[in-house]
């Protein structure tokens, strides 16, 4: 009897163990998910910046407006990562738009 109450003890501390390795798994999973999420909406916020540069007439203008965009793109990059990561990261409908 007592060697089989530490064989389920020895269970039990293994499941423990093991649960907690899967918080911390989803967790990291969470983490990527959003970094996903947020270089998604950078590259589609870049084509769209990209779009306004082709749609210009003036060609001598597009370098002058694709340095402008990467300068304010970079600037804006740490903003809006800090803003979104505050926000709840297990309601992940709140980022679908993204």
């Amino acid at each position: 009897m007592i060697s089989e109450s530490n064989k389920n003890d020895d269970k039990h501390e293994q499941i423990k163990k093991r649960e907690t390795k899967i918080r911390v798994l989803n967790s990291e999973l969470k983490k990527i998910d959003l970094a996903i999420i947020l270089l998604r909406h950078r590259l589609g916020e870049m084509v769209g910046n990209i779009d306004k540069v082709l749609g210009t007439k003036e060609k001598e203008k597009w370098g002058t407006m694709l340095r402008e965009m990467l300068i304010r793109s970079s600037k804006n990059v740490n903003v809006k990562d800090k803003v979104v990561l505050k926000r709840d990261l297990s309601g992940k409908k709140k980022f679908q738009n993204y």
